[in-house]
């Protein structure tokens, strides 16, 4: 697995090339150490984003008990890190998102993926809806075959970046636990990215419209052409992409301003 641009059509030729671009320039001019050091930095920033971007989700009124409710959040999106990170090793299986998917939400996903079983309760059907979507996820029964298909799909996929984008758009589409999809699916992704040696995707809560509205479009597209890689899908893969030069960007400004200090001691 490298940084091979493959016709496989999920993001753009000209995307991928100057992402390979940006990062053999950052690797070449600034050496690995520091060049990881400030992945580190921009993980953190993923992660505070990421449960910021589902805080209107909570139904939560009262801001004190809304604070403790993100404070865990984080918390616990950092636990799932520590595991999602160096455990996955350049493929996808069922057992490894099960295992992300429990410790980003460990109260909700205790059982693992959501299953239809006796009870009065209307959760515990299994049924969720994604955040500003109009297509409800696969039904309990058939997570275990979307996501057969989806790591069959995954294998196929030469380039890291695609990878990557591909696997936070098929956990968003499934929706496979109660809650913490949108975590799971973002955490997923980067641990895919850094196993690659890019930096993780920001999507900063004030994008939170964009990305929904990018996100519904592609799982339509998906849900109503029998699952044939429609353009909205080619856009939502495009948008997540740009992201990785985004963070490049910031990569560069935090180096730029770290060696400006330094020169004028």
């Amino acid at each position: 697995m490298d940084d091979k641009i493959t016709n496989k059509g999920l993001v753009r030729v000209e995307i991928l090339k100057e992402i390979a671009s940006q990062k053999n320039y950052d690797y070449k001019h600034y050496g690995f150490s520091l060049y990881n050091q400030l992945n580190r930095i921009i993980e953190k920033e993923a992660e505070i984003h990421s449960v910021l971007m589902e805080e209107t989700d909570k139904g939560c009124t009262n801001p004190e008990t809304f604070k403790k409710i993100l404070k865990i959040d984080h918390a616990n999106l950092k636990e799932a890190a520590k595991y999602a990170i160096p455990n996955f090793k350049g493929f996808m299986s069922l057992a490894y998102i099960e295992n992300v998917g429990k410790l980003v939400e460990p109260e909700q996903n205790q059982c693992g993926f959501r299953r239809k079983i006796d009870s009065d309760t209307i959760s515990s059907f299994g049924r969720v809806t994604i955040g500003g979507a109009t297509i409800t996820p696969p039904a309990p029964e058939k997570i275990v075959g979307e996501f057969e298909r989806f790591i069959g799909e995954s294998q196929s996929l030469d380039n890291i970046v695609e990878k990557a984008v591909h696997a936070h758009f098929h956990l968003a589409r499934v929706h496979p636990f109660f809650d913490g999809n949108g975590r799971t699916a973002r955490l997923v992704q980067n641990a895919i990215l850094m196993y690659g040696l890019y930096p993780p995707i920001v999507i900063k809560k004030e994008e939170r419209s964009e990305y929904s509205a990018l996100l519904d479009d592609a799982v339509s597209s998906y849900h109503y052409n029998d699952r044939n890689l429609m353009e909205e899908q080619c856009k939502f893969y495009d948008y997540l992409a740009s992201k990785i030069k985004d963070s490049f960007k910031e990569i560069d400004k935090t180096i730029i301003k770290k060696l400006d200090i330094e020169n004028k001691r």
